[in-house]
């Protein structure tokens, strides 16, 4: 049973990321169905061709080749329900630009939120669908 409560604003609370820690611990040492997708211990082997690196400054994101690793690598992921055009998103007129970097502030709070979130988890990357696809590219789209 779910019992409604208020949300809280503040992503970065202590106890919201000890709660999610828990969480995470949880699925990847007791969910035996996650594990077989070989996520265990948060690493992925199939990662997508690009991925913010949340790791590279305070106050900017930077759109990065996905690194290629036999160990895998940690990241988050954040798919929502956009909707209508995003006055940030990576299209192929502003990719080498998003490769330079992204400003934080530039950014819808969702993604900024996912940023705290990721940060404070230790994760250095994350993937983004309006940002870490191209927009305007089918190939990238597929």
């Amino acid at each position: 049973m779910i019992l409604l409560r208020s949300p809280y604003p503040k992503v970065s609370c202590p106890e919201t990321l000890s709660r999610i820690r828990k969480w995470l611990e949880d699925c990847h040492s007791n969910h035996l169905q996650c594990n077989k997708c070989q996520l265990g211990q948060a690493k992925a082997y199939v990662v997508p061709s690009y991925i913010l690196n949340v790791a590279w400054a305070v106050d900017e994101v930077r759109l990065e080749e996905a690194p290629v690793t036999s160990e895998g690598i940690s990241y988050g992921a954040l798919s929502y329900c956009w909707g209508a055009e995003q006055p940030q998103q990576t299209t192929s007129i502003n990719f080498q630009k998003h490769k330079a970097g992204i400003a934080m502030l530039s950014l819808p709070r969702t993604i900024q939120d996912a940023i705290t979130v990721s940060r404070a988890l230790g994760l250095k990357y994350l993937w983004v669908d309006s940002l870490c696809t191209i927009q305007d590219s089918a190939v990238h789209k597929q």
